[in-house]
């Protein structure tokens, strides 16, 4: 408590994960990126990896009883 009726308040907290990994699965045409026919294209599957993300996040409240 700050006063009588004013408080404030600090709360924090942090979080790790495991690795994170997502594909993505595409038709692409070779020559020119993802345009032209779909006689031309090829699927490829692109992997993309987070390795132990971390969420670090705090909160600061300042208030007041009624």
């Amino acid at each position: 408590m700050l006063t009588k009726d004013a408080f404030i308040q600090v709360e924090a907290a942090y979080t790790t994960y495991d690795s994170i990994s997502a594909q993505i699965a595409e038709l692409q045409n070779q020559d020119r990126g993802t345009l032209g026919t779909e006689s031309d294209k090829t699927a490829v599957t692109r992997t993309f990896t987070a390795a132990d993300p971390e969420l670090i996040e705090g909160r600061i409240t300042l208030g007041f009883k009624f």
